[in-house]
Parts: C-alpha cells; structure tokens; sequence
C-alpha cells in the first residue's frame, strides 16, 4: 500500500471512454499519457510512469526527470504494449520520488476489432428452420440476432460464410446460422482487418424426409443426432415463423411427426394450419428433427 505523501491525481490517458480503451484506435505514437499537476518544488526529482496489469506485472515503465517550470508532462504508451495486452483490465500510475505514488487510472484493454467475437443465442431461445442442411431463417429476423462491429474509417464489409453471417456497410451482422465466418472491414487509412465470429445457441429444426412412419422417423434422427420435436419446439417454431410455415420451407402439405405420446400414437404438427394434434405411429408423415443449440 503507497503512501501518499501529497495528494497526486491519477493520470489521464487518452483514448479511454467509460473505463476502456480500444488498442486499434491508438495512434502509431502511442497513447498520451498526461501528468497534469506538476509543480516547480519538484524540479529534480524523476516521474516514473508505470502500466500493470490486476496482477501487478509491469507491461510499460518510464521515467521522466521533472524540471524546474511546473509544465504538464505527457509521455506516450506504445501502441504495441497495448496491443499485446488486449482484453486485460490494467491500472495506470505514476510516482515521483520523494514524493508519493498517485491514484491509479483503471480501464480496460478491449479487444479492438481484430479479436474473436462469440455470438451466443441461447438465452433467446431461437430457433431456425434448415432444408437440404440449409439454413431457411424467417423473412423478419429479430433484433437479438444483430450485433455491430465498426472499424474506424472502413468504407465496407464482407462475410466468408453468408450462411452463417451476413454483414452490412456499417458493420452490422445479422446471425443467420449455427457456425463460424470471418468478417472484414475494408477502405479504412489502417487497411483491411478481420475478425472470427462464432455465431452459436440457435435450435435448429431440420427437415429430414418425406415420408416415414414414426419408427422410421425415431431412428432417422438418432442416427444424425437429432431428437422428433416436443409441443414446446413447435410453439417456439411458432413463434419466429409466420403460418403457413410449411409452404414458406416448400414443403409438401401434410403433418410432421412429433415426440411420442403413448398408446400407439404421437404427436402430429401441421406446419401450415399450425395445429396439434396426434396420430397412429404406423401413419407415413414427413419426419423434422431438432438440434437443441
């Protein structure tokens, strides 16, 4: 614990807006670093600037002999220092000697817009429809499934997998599907960057056959790890699909097999009238399977 022998303030960093600090906006020169208060009694004594990290490791030091006109000192972070510590929560001081150590500046080190994004949908419990292993989304996607990346000064953006993401002019990616796709930013004065975006946690409803009798279509979706859908995937099928859902997928118009209600039957899913009902598992309906993200 320092003792504070006169109250020095933290120091100002530039860059840094509610407690981060982007690493790719730094200038080349590095981010300023600013010693406001410095007085001429001082003159003679040296100014060591100092970055760690929340557990104390020193990423950046520098001294600063202190002269006698009670100026402002500035001393910059080198961009690479900051750079090589993305995504950590750093402090930011100073101690003069003979005099005191200052309050610390505290901010984190965001990851820029080079650094892996995880886009987890899980909480939102959304569900996309696939035909031919495609991905089929609704017409109107919800909000949730739209995140923004910008890059300063990009003119343009383009996804490696539009299956997966698409992107627009400004940086905005809409979820399409369950996967990883690299998004680049292109026209900024830096140049071009990437970064990865794994897009995960949506439920999948995959259409699988034509035509089998619940037996069949049990045993269709064991063997590619799916599971027949319950009441509650249909209601949230529902929910983010417009009726007819069917004649949106292109599908032939009769019921879906559902999970098994006893007595010979199981549930049956009219994709288009949206109705529930049950049916004869020797019936010959459409088979669905489920990937519960």
């Amino acid at each position: 614990m320092s003792s504070i022998r006169f109250e020095l303030s933290a120091p100002i960093l530039a860059g840094v807006v509610n407690g981060q600090l982007d690493p790719e906006s730094v200038p080349e020169s590095g981010a300023m670093a600013s010693i406001l208060e410095v007085l001429p009694a001082w003159n003679g004594e040296t100014l060591t600037l100092s970055l760690r990290d929340d557990k104390g490791t020193v990423l950046d030091e520098q001294e600063w002999p202190i002269g006698p006109h009670g100026l402002p000192i500035s001393l910059p972070i080198p961009k690479a220092v900051l750079m090589a510590n993305t995504d950590k929560d750093v402090v930011l001081d100073y101690r003069i000697t003979d005099i005191g150590t200052s309050h610390p500046l505290e901010f984190k080190l965001g990851q820029g817009f080079s650094g892996a994004v995880e886009f987890d949908l899980a909480e939102h419990n959304y569900m996309v429809a696939y035909t031919h292993s495609e991905a089929r989304p609704p017409e109107q996607l919800p909000a949730f499934t739209r995140m923004q990346r910008a890059l300063p000064g990009a003119t343009g953006y383009s996804s490696s997998d539009e299956k997966v993401a698409r992107v627009d002019n400004l940086g905005v990616v809409t979820a399409l599907g369950n996967g990883q796709a690299s998004i680049t930013a292109s026209g900024a004065p830096s140049g071009p960057a990437s970064y990865t975006l794994t897009v995960k946690g949506i439920r999948e409803f995959h259409v699988l056959s034509n035509a089998a009798d619940w037996s069949g279509a049990e045993a269709l979706c064991n063997q590619v790890g799916l599971t027949l859908p319950t009441t509650g995937d249909f209601s949230r099928l529902k929910q983010f699909y417009p009726l007819p859902i069917g004649f949106y997928l292109n599908l032939p118009d009769y019921p879906v097999w559902g999970a098994f209600l006893g007595a010979g039957t199981a549930y049956t899913f009219d994709l288009n009238s949206g109705d529930t009902e049950s049916s004869d598992t020797t019936s010959l309906l459409q088979v669905v399977g489920v990937l519960r993200g």
